[in-house]
Formats: structure tokens, C-alpha cells, sequence
């Protein structure tokens, strides 16, 4: 069966050891759309599966694996 979304944008994320920008996790779903993606993500961090850090340079959000 197909990986959902979410499950990809997990599964991405594990295997970042320095975490993701949105930017970063859009780059790698190209065919997907930005909304849908940033739906997903508001949907994990609500449930508390990301953590969510701002870069060294404070302007984006570097999200991690809980």
C-alpha cells in the first residue's frame, strides 16, 4: 500500500539528524502542494510527534522527529 503523507514526511524526517525547514520537506515531495504538506505538519505537531526549533539565523523553523 502506499506511504501516506504523513508517514513520508516522518520517515524524512527521522533520517535528518539536523531536522527539516518546511522549505526542505517541500523540496522533497515536489508533486505535492505546499498546503497540503503544511496541513500534515500542523496535524503532527498538534499531536505532539514534532519538535520544533528555530534556526541559528531565527528566520525558519527547523522541525524534528519526537
Amino acid at each position: 500500500s502506499p506511504i501516506s503523507t504523513r508517514d513520508k514526511i516522518l520517515n524524512f524526517l527521522a533520517v535528518a539528524e539536523d531536522g527539516l525547514t518546511f522549505s526542505e520537506i517541500y523540496s522533497k515531495m515536489p508533486k505535492m502542494s505546499p498546503r497540503n504538506i503544511r496541513e500534515h505538519m500542523q496535524t503532527l505537531k498538534n499531536s505532539n510527534r514534532l519538535r520544533l526549533e528555530t534556526c541559528r539565523c531565527h528566520s525558519s523553523t527547523v522541525y524534528y522527529v519526537r
